[in-house]
């Protein structure tokens, strides 16, 4: 995607590596790494997804054909109350 650079981990540390720095002494910045599942899912699995439907529209010029699937047969969830704490 043109508009996003993704970079991980382990690249960074390649690059630190050359410079270096101990593995250890960036172990503080370090992301969290959340376990809780949604549906099944790890948030960041749910998160890379529209990351990979933009990068198949900017390969292939048209929405990816599993998006346009999940956004037609998707059912609508009930919404909660205005001004109520849907986390309660």
């Amino acid at each position: 995607c043109p508009y996003m650079k993704m970079n991980s981990l382990d690249a960074l540390l390649s690059v630190v590596r050359t410079v270096g720095v101990a593995d250890d002494d960036l172990a503080p910045y370090r992301p969290h790494e959340y376990t809780e599942l949604i549906a099944g899912r790890t948030a960041a699995d749910i998160g890379g997804e529209p990351i990979l439907h933009m990068r198949a529209f900017s390969r292939e010029g048209r929405l990816p054909a599993a998006l346009v699937e999940d956004v037609t047969t998707r059912t609508p969830k009930a919404a909660a109350p205005r001004g109520s704490d849907a986390s309660a």
